[in-house]
């Protein structure tokens, strides 16, 4: 039947819709070059170190390279990018964010909560000294400045491994976001319907109780209450475009660690 068929498409579409939602939110953003002072190419190794280093010691670190802070603080403004950029989990607050600001010649990695025990203050001043030593010998060298600390992390985080094992499971359900979830809802809706219609149109058959002008009526019932499902269907997937077209580059699948202010700066 025709109305069987339009539900098979819209929940394929749905499910479509669905996986690629959760594919975005799982692709966490590991480097924010404002400044565009790294190659696609340096980009993608420094992202595959920093993903091996967020699988391996539970570690999530973030890079983030600008021109200028503006006449921010440099402690206070990397306080600021950890929590809106949600790095780290809640619960671990195994976060990192190294910022490097290009024109002010200015670094600071800040530390979550979580990692204070691996990277105190000093161990925090040594990996910027790294940072700072490594762009004075030469001022274009950032991806030796970044490599270095990454290398200088991945030998101090140690208790990650432990943590992880020992980190409380959550639901699949919980770490969707609304939109996935309303989805899944819709996609639940609609099989209900299919089993409905299949069910109600059988037994009008076989029973002979209705007549064509009620077996009518009720198909034109049903096509709309699948029409108001394809829109809100269609309503979904312009959210999902336009979370998509702004979100290519900043995906944050993170639950956000606390930060305390640990860390270091550092010049050159």
């Amino acid at each position: 039947m025709l109305i069987i068929k339009r539900s098979i498409t819209l929940i394929a579409f749905l499910t479509i819709l669905l996986f690629s939602s959760i594919g975005l939110a799982g692709s966490p953003s590991y480097i924010q070059d404002e400044s565009n002072i790294l190659t696609s190419e340096q980009k993608d190794m420094i992202e595959k170190q920093l993903i091996q280093l967020r699988n391996e010691a539970n570690c999530d670190m973030q890079v983030v390279l600008l021109d200028s802070l503006h006449g921010n603080d440099i402690h206070e403004y990397s306080i600021k990018l950890a929590e809106k950029n949600k790095i780290g989990q809640e619960g671990t607050d195994r976060g990192l964010i190294l910022l490097i600001v290009a024109d002010e010649h200015m670094a600071r990695l800040e530390v979550g909560r979580g990692l204070e025990g691996d990277i105190p203050d000093a161990t925090a001043g040594d990996i910027i000294d790294d940072v700072s030593n490594a762009l004075s010998k030469d001022s274009s060298n950032y991806i030796g400045a970044i490599q270095a600390a990454i290398d200088k992390v991945s030998k101090t985080c140690k208790t990650g491994i432990s943590e992880t094992k020992n980190k409380p499971v959550t639901s699949f359900w919980s770490e969707l976001s609304w939109a996935e979830r309303i989805i899944i809802i819709i996609m639940a809706v609609i099989m209900i319907y299919i089993i409905y219609i299949g069910s109600w149109f059988a037994y009008a058959k076989i029973s002979g109780k209705y007549t064509k002008k009620e077996i009518l009526q009720k198909k034109k019932q049903l096509d709309f209450i699948l029409d108001i499902l394809q829109l809100i269907a269609e309503i979904g997937f312009m959210i999902f475009s336009k979370k998509d077209s702004s979100s290519k580059n900043h995906h944050h699948p993170r639950t956000g660690g606390k930060f305390d202010g640990g860390g270091a700066n550092g010049k050159w």
